[in-house]
Parts: structure tokens; C-alpha cells; sequence
């Protein structure tokens, strides 16, 4: 039998006084409190950047092959298709879509508005970009006569005082045989997308690619650059030194999204930082908290002390005591942490109670994501560091002497 394990089972259910109880129950609830903020916050955290990331990756992909002369601008010479067409059966690569850039100029009867046509065609997935859709449809391949469909954002729309089934007229400014021409198109709104990242939603536009090639005068195998998708985000950067070595040739460039956007990347890393910082610190707050509590119920019970030890009781058996009694508390603390934490966690996921200024944060709502993986491990991790912390302050009862506790008791 644990003799340790055994007198901490009989202090922690026997009755208490009314000082040590209060002291045990806010150790509880403190410990509780700092884990359930830890799991708030690496869910939220997480959330922003799965969330961000995600609509980046749907409406961009992971991985962009371009022309490596491909200006700053939006009307690049094209490049053969042919080029791309090894690029699917490289391992862990999962889909290519080919698109075109066209800038344009939308025209309604009182305003007028600037866009970038992004022409996409019948191997493009859609299902990524539905959720973004808030009214009307995504076009089809077949869609390919006048008037082409156009998916605007919301930004553009409202600007525009546009409706799904309006007519437009775009503006555009080709190059062919030397000369300049000035080309208009009238095409309807087809769908209207929000995916509430303001810098693109207020550029962008869906079209058909056949548009883009016809206003251009390309042949069909004739595109701006791909878009590469891959079956693990971990393997990006990988990836896309991979196809600039081995699969494309020294015309093309390709290049990560994170090296496209590296602003966005950088303020999602950041966020990551803070996930850490709040992490240790309310790892801190619980061990000071759970130190503070055992150092109360050590001097407390001095007269135990005094007694096993007048008992034959060894300093280690009396510090395994106490710091089995932490262990309790401990995993108390830990339990009622979860499930506040994952019950908030999970309240925000189901009914998106907390709004916040998608201007500024690029989401109407805090996301949560569930990592099962961290939370574990978070939680192991508090549990170890706090058990060998305790260790620390239990060393306390080699200090006392048991003739000393029994003479003044």
C-alpha cells in the first residue's frame, strides 16, 4: 500500500477546516479559470488562422505558377497550359486550376467602378468558394456566350447599387497587332461573393475564362498562370521549391502563397505569439496560485507534520502527502477548466455570439477550431509542470520540527 497516497485520501475527504476549505476551493477555481482561459484562447486563436488561411488557400490556392517575367500588373503575355500539365501527378499535389487576370472597368447607368476579371474554367472547384457566395450562383462551364456571367463581391455590388440579374457594361483596354483597343462587353451579375478579407473583395470578380481568352485573343490553352492545390498545408513551402527545380521550366516562376501575401502571413504569425504569451502566463498565474496553496496548508497543518514525524514518518513521506493532496486539487482544477473552456468554446462555435468588426479582423465572428492534439497536450503539459513544481514549496516540512509544533500546540 501507498501509506502517502493512503493519509492524503483520508485528509482530502475528512472534514476541513473553514479556512483550508476556502483556500482549496479558490485554488480550484483559479486553476480552473487559467486553464479555461488557455483553451479560449488557443481555440480562438487557432480559429483566426485556419479561418483567414482558408479563404486565402480557396480563392488563390496554396501554390501560383506564373510566367517568371509576369509584371506587378494584371495583364501578363500568357503562358501555355501544356507547361502545367505534369504538375497533377506530383505527390501530394491535389488539383491544378488554370485562370486569367483582366483588368476592367464596370459601367452602370450612375456609377463606375474598377475591377480585376478573374477568368476561371471548367476545372476550377467550386466548392470552396460556394460558402463565400451570399446571393445568386456560381457559372458553369457551359456558360461560355454572351452575356458572360460575372460574380462580384458585396463591396463592389453595394458600391455599384447591383443586383443578382443586372446588367453591366465592362470596359477594356486590349492590346492587338500593335495597337490599343478599347473593347466593351455587357455582361450580367451572376452570384455575389463576401469573403469579408477587404483588400481582395474589393478588386476581384469571377468571370468565365473563355471571356478573358476571347478579349485577348488567346487560343485556349492560352492562361495567366494555375493555381496548385496540395493535400497537406505543412508542405507548401516543400512543394513549391520542388516544382520550381523539377517540374516546370526555367519560364515559369512558382511561388507560395505566404510569399504573395506575406503581410497577412505575418500579422497570422503574430497572433500565434500572442496564443504563447497568454499560454505562460496563465500557466504562471496557476502555479503561483497552487504554490501559494500548498504553502498554506503545509504551515496549517504543522501539527500533523509534527506528529508523523514524532511518528517515524520520513520528510519524504510527509512531502509526498501534501504533494499528492496538490495533485487532487490539480486535477480538479484541470477538469472544471475543460469543460468551462470547451463549453464556451463550443457555445461560440454553434451560435457565433461574439461579433466582431470584420473590417478589422477580416471575420464577422471569433472562429473557433478544435485542435484535439494541443488541448491534449496543453493540458498533460500543465499537469506535469504543476506536479514538479509543487515539489518545490513541499520541501518546506524538513523545516519542521516536530518537539518545536507538539511543545505549542
Amino acid at each position: 500500500m501507498n501509506l502517502s497516497y493512503f493519509i492524503s485520501q483520508r485528509l482530502s475527504a475528512g472534514k476541513q477546516s473553514r479556512f483550508t476549505g476556502f483556500i482549496v476551493r479558490i485554488s480550484v477555481i483559479a486553476t480552473a479559470l487559467s486553464v479555461a482561459t488557455m483553451i479560449v484562447s488557443t481555440c480562438m486563436v487557432q480559429g483566426f488562422r485556419y479561418e483567414i488561411a482558408n479563404k486565402l488557400y480557396g480563392f488563390w490556392g496554396h501554390i501560383q505558377v506564373r510566367s517568371v517575367v509576369a509584371s506587378l500588373g494584371y495583364d501578363d503575355d500568357p503562358i501555355n497550359a501544356n507547361q502545367l500539365a505534369g504538375l497533377s501527378a506530383v505527390p501530394g499535389i491535389a488539383r491544378v486550376q488554370r485562370y486569367a487576370f483582366k483588368p476592367a472597368i464596370i459601367k452602370t447607368n450612375d456609377e463606375i467602378e474598377s475591377v480585376v476579371l478573374k477568368g476561371v474554367g471548367e476545372d476550377y472547384d467550386w466548392k470552396t468558394v460556394k460558402e463565400f457566395i451570399v446571393d445568386g450562383k456560381a457559372f458553369t462551364a457551359a456558360d461560355t456566350t454572351s452575356p458572360y456571367p460575372v460574380v462580384l463581391s458585396s463591396e463592389t455590388a453595394n458600391r455599384l447599387k447591383l443586383k443578382v440579374g443586372d446588367k453591366i457594361q465592362l470596359y477594356f483596354a486590349s492590346s492587338y497587332s500593335g495597337s490599343v483597343q478599347m473593347n466593351i462587353r455587357v455582361s450580367v451579375v451572376g452570384g455575389i461573393y463576401k469573403t469579408g478579407l477587404a483588400d481582395f473583395d474589393k478588386i476581384y470578380a469571377l468571370c468565365p475564362l473563355t471571356m478573358i481568352q476571347r478579349l485577348n485573343h488567346w487560343q485556349p490553352m492560352q492562361v495567366t498562370g494555375a493555381e496548385v492545390f496540395v493535400d497537406d498545408v505543412d508542405d507548401i513551402e516543400r512543394l513549391g521549391r520542388s516544382i520550381n527545380e523539377e517540374h516546370v521550366d526555367q519560364t515559369l516562376s512558382a511561388k507560395t502563397i505566404r510569399d504573395l501575401y506575406p503581410n497577412l502571413f505575418d500579422w497570422l504569425d503574430l497572433q500565434k505569439t500572442n496564443e504563447t504569451i497568454i499560454l505562460v502566463l496563465m500557466t504562471l498565474v496557476a502555479l503561483v496560485n497552487l504554490m501559494t496553496m500548498l504553502l498554506i496548508l503545509i504551515l496549517e497543518r504543522s501539527n500533523f507534520i509534527g506528529i508523523m514525524k514524532a511518528l517515524g514518518g520520513s520528510n519524504g513521506l510527509v512531502r509526498r502527502v501534501f504533494v499528492y493532496q496538490s495533485v487532487y486539487i490539480i486535477g480538479r482544477g484541470l477538469l472544471f477548466g475543460n469543460l468551462f473552456g470547451l463549453l464556451i468554446c463550443f457555445l461560440e462555435y454553434r451560435f457565433r455570439f461574439i461579433r466582431l468588426p470584420e473590417d478589422s479582423y477580416f471575420v464577422a465572428y471569433a472562429p473557433v477550431h478544435f485542435d484535439w492534439v494541443f488541448i491534449g497536450l496543453m493540458n498533460a503539459a500543465v499537469f506535469v509542470v504543476s506536479v514538479v513544481v509543487m515539489i518545490v514549496p513541499s520541501w518546506l516540512v524538513s523545516r519542521i520540527a516536530p518537539v518545536k509544533v507538539l511543545r505549542f500546540s
